[in-house]
C-alpha cells in the first residue's frame, strides 16, 4: 500500500502575550510561506491544537495555574501523535525550565531575542514533522481498513467453508443412509426370490400330501387310524399356512386390492381386538378426519394389523397401551424416496409402549424366520409377512423403536383415486375380520398348545 502523498496542513499557532510579539512572529512566518495564527490565551490555543501543524509559545504564557488543560491535551493524544512545540524562553536555550520541557515533550527551545532564521527553521521543521505524523495517521487508517476488509473476507470465507462442510457431511450421511437402504432392499429382494421359489415347490409337495391324506380318509374307517390322519392333515394345513406366509413375504401371494376406508377398517379391527387382546392392555384408535381411501386388499391388511397387534401385546408382558393410528402423506418423505414412488399415500400404524428393540434386533426385524421369542412361541414370519404385503401393495413398512420406550410400525399404502365401493360397509368388514381374527387366534393357540388343536 502506497503512503499518502498529501494531507491537510493546519496553521502554526502563536501564543506570545507580551506586547506585539505574537503579531510580529505571525508576520515573519507568513512572509516565509508558513500559515500562522495568533492566539489570545492558552485556553484558545488548546482548543485549536487538534487542527494545528505546530505551536509557538512564549515561556511567560505557561503559568502554573493555566497548564492543566494543556497537560491533559498532550496526555490524551492518539498513539500516532506527538505534537511539536517551539518554546520561546528568556533563559539560555541550554537551561530552560525543566518542568516546561517535560510538559511539552516534543519541544524545540529558542532563546530570545530571536534570530529570524532560527525561528523560521524551527517552525518549518515542526510543521514537517506534523505533516509526517498526519501521513502516518492516514496510512494507519488505510491499513486498518484493509485489515478490516480482510478480516471480513476471512470471516465470510470461513462461514462459507463451514456451510460447505455441513452440506458435505449432510450429503455423506444421506448417501450412507441411501446405500444402507439400497443394500437392505437388495438383500430383501434376494431373500424374497429364494423364499418364493422354495415356497412354490413346498406348496406343490403339500398339495400332493394333502390330496393323498384326503383319499386315505375316505377309505379308512378305523377310528384310531382316522385320528392319525387328522393329525397328519393338521400338520399339512399348518405347513400350508406357513407356505402362505412365505408367499406373502416373497410378494407372490394373490391380492385383491380395492378402495378401502382405512379409518373404518381400523375401528373394526380395534373393536375385535378389544375382546381378545387380553387384560392389562389399553387399546386406542386415532384416525385422521377426511382420510383418503387406500388401494389395498382389505382381508390381508386386517391380518397384518392383527399380526402387529399380537406382537405389540407380547412386547408388553406387564400391560401397556396399543394405539392404531391413521394419517395421510401429501408427498413421499425424503427418507422413503428410495422405496416409494412419488405420489400420495395413506399410513396406518400400530404403536405400543412395550420393551422396544435394540439396534441389532431392529436390523433383522424383517428377516424371515428371525425371532426373539422362545422356541415354539413364533415362526419369525410375522414382520416379514407385513413387509412383503406392504411392498406387494405398492407401499412399504417402517419401524421406529427405542429400547424400553416402545415400538411403532407404520404401513404406507398408495392412495386410491377412486371412492370406496358402495355397499362395502362395516358389516362385511367385520365378517372378514372375524374370520382372520379367529384363524390368527387359532394359530397362536396351536403354536403354544399343539395338543389342543389336534383335538379339533
Amino acid at each position: 500500500m502506497a503512503r499518502p502523498e498529501h494531507v491537510e496542513n493546519g496553521p502554526a499557532l502563536v501564543l506570545a502575550p507580551v506586547g506585539r510579539d505574537a503579531a510580529v512572529i505571525c508576520s515573519m512566518l507568513q512572509a516565509d510561506g508558513t500559515f500562522a495564527r495568533e492566539q489570545r490565551s492558552l485556553i484558545e490555543l488548546v482548543g485549536n491544537l487538534g487542527e494545528a501543524a505546530a505551536a509557538v509559545i512564549a515561556e511567560e504564557a505557561l503559568t502554573h495555574e493555566d497548564r492543566g488543560s494543556l497537560a491533559r491535551w498532550i496526555l490524551n493524544q492518539p498513539p500516532w501523535s506527538d505534537f511539536p512545540f517551539v518554546l520561546l524562553t528568556l533563559r539560555a536555550a541550554r537551561n530552560p525550565q525543566p518542568d516546561l520541557v517535560e510538559l511539552l515533550g516534543n519541544v524545540t527551545v529558542l532563546e530570545r531575542p530571536l534570530a529570524a532564521a532560527s525561528l523560521k527553521s524551527a517552525v518549518k521543521a515542526a510543521v514537517r514533522a506534523r505533516v509526517k505524523q498526519r501521513q502516518t495517521e492516514s496510512y494507519l487508517d488505510q491499513l486498518t481498513h484493509l485489515t478490516d476488509t480482510l478480516e471480513r473476507r476471512i470471516e465470510n470465507r470461513t462461514h462459507e467453508l463451514a456451510n460447505a462442510n455441513r452440506r458435505l457431511m449432510a450429503e455423506m450421511v444421506e448417501r450412507e443412509r441411501t446405500e444402507v437402504a439400497l443394500r437392505h432392499a437388495h438383500k430383501m429382494e434376494a431373500v424374497g426370490q429364494l423364499t418364493g421359489g422354495i415356497a412354490h415347490d413346498f406348496n406343490n409337495l403339500l398339495t400332493t400330501i394333502m390330496g393323498n391324506l384326503q383319499l386315505l380318509g375316505l377309505r379308512i374307517e378305523d377310528e384310531r387310524l382316522q385320528r392319525y390322519l387328522r393329525n397328519a392333515m393338521h400338520g399339512a394345513e399348518r405347513g400350508a399356512k406357513l407356505v402362505k406366509q412365505l408367499m406373502a413375504f416373497s410378494r407372490k401371494q394373490h391380492l385383491a386390492p380395492e378402495p378401502i376406508d382405512i379409518n373404518e377398517l381400523a375401528g373394526v379391527v380395534a373393536e375385535l381386538l378389544s375382546r381378545t387382546i387380553g387384560t392389562g392392555i389399553r387399546l386406542e384408535v386415532a384416525t385422521q378426519e377426511g382420510l383418503w381411501p387406500a388401494l389395498v386388499d382389505p382381508t390381508q391388511l386386517e391380518l397384518m394389523l392383527l399380526n402387529l397387534a399380537f406382537n405389540a401385546r407380547d412386547a408388553m408382558p406387564t400391560g401397556g397401551t396399543i394405539v392404531i393410528e391413521t394419517t395421510a402423506l401429501n408427498r413421499v418423505p425424503d427418507q422413503l424416496a428410495s422405496e416409494l414412488k412419488a405420489g400420495q399415500y395413506v399410513c396406518i400404524s400400530v404403536k405400543d409402549t412395550g420393551t422396544g428393540m435394540p439396534p441389532d434386533v431392529l436390523a433383522r426385524a424383517f428377516d424371515p424366520f428371525f425371532t426373539t421369542k422362545a422356541p415354539g412361541k413364533g415362526t419369525g414370519l410375522g414382520l416379514s409377512q407385513v413387509y412383503g404385503f406392504a411392498r406387494q401393495s405398492g407401499g412399504t413398512v417402517k419401524i421406529e423403536t427405542e429400547l424400553g420406550r416402545g415400538t411403532v410400525v407404520r404401513i404406507f399404502l398408495p392412495r386410491s383415486t377412486e371412492a370406496v365401493v358402495a355397499g362395502q360397509g362395516s358389516s362385511e368388514l367385520t365378517a372378514s375380520a372375524r374370520g382372520t381374527l379367529w384363524l390368527s387366534t387359532m394359530m397362536l393357540t396351536c403354536a403354544k398348545r399343539p395338543a389342543a388343536c389336534w383335538r379339533h
